[in-house]
């Protein structure tokens, strides 16, 4: 479910020239109403298999069977969430949104969730880099080079976090016979799981050290 009501997508399409919004993705489109074929720029073909529908603005590769409007293309092309694509084109065409205070709180708590997991996340990075034991698992006996242990932001699980509702949220405390404690302790290596946007939505854990009777544990995205 977007954020944005139909209406005010359509109030932005309306403000969009679809022959012009493609062209500056395309310099050579020249042919600006009907049915137009262009090389598909989502995956390299020699032949083009990209059809743009200039009255309508859809688009479709036919290679790879997908298909979508400005706002899938734009975010698409760029990368982003569909949110994201619709914002940054409401801006770029003077359209005013409006965003439902129920679905704007829902975004902000889970906004807040991302920057939880981004905080700890640092934590365990630094963890890691203070315990020689583990640093040696992961580059010697698992045989990872430190460029993909900073590129993927490996860590070492802390032994203590603080008590606090957002971590309780994120997954990163459970209940021990009622006491909260770090899912992740210090005999884990920790790799966390990103979203198209880089957003931390949840953790792996292997333990490398003591007992693995439980080897992978994983926080909730």
């Amino acid at each position: 479910m977007t954020i944005y009501s139909q209406e005010i997508l359509n109030n932005i399409k309306e403000k969009i020239n679809y022959f012009e919004f493609y062209q500056k993705f395309f310099p050579d489109l020249q042919d600006n109403r009907g049915k137009v074929f262009v090389v598909c720029p989502f995956h390299k073909e020699q032949v083009g298999s990209f059809q743009i529908d200039i009255e309508l603005g859809l688009w479709r590769c036919w290679a790879e069977g997908i298909y979508g409007d400005v706002f899938t293309f734009y975010m698409k092309y760029y990368n982003m969430s569909f949110p994201e694509a619709v914002e940054s084109l409401a801006e770029q065409y003077g359209v005013e949104l409006v965003i439902d205070p129920e679905e704007q709180k829902k975004r902000d708590y889970k906004n807040n969730l991302y920057k939880i997991n981004k905080i700890i996340c640092n934590k365990f990075e630094e963890n890691l880099m203070k315990d020689n034991e583990a640093w040696n698992y992961i580059t010697k006996i698992r045989g990872f080079s430190p460029k993909i242990v900073k590129e993927f932001h490996f860590g070492q699980g802390l032994d203590e976090l603080p008590i606090t509702n957002g971590l309780q949220s994120v997954g990163l405390l459970s209940n021990h016979h009622d006491t909260l404690k770090p899912v992740f302790t210090s005999d884990r290596i920790t790799i966390p799981i990103q979203d198209e946007r880089g957003n931390i939505t949840s953790f792996v854990g292997r333990a490398f050290r003591g007992d693995e009777s439980r080897k992978y544990m994983y926080t909730h995205n």
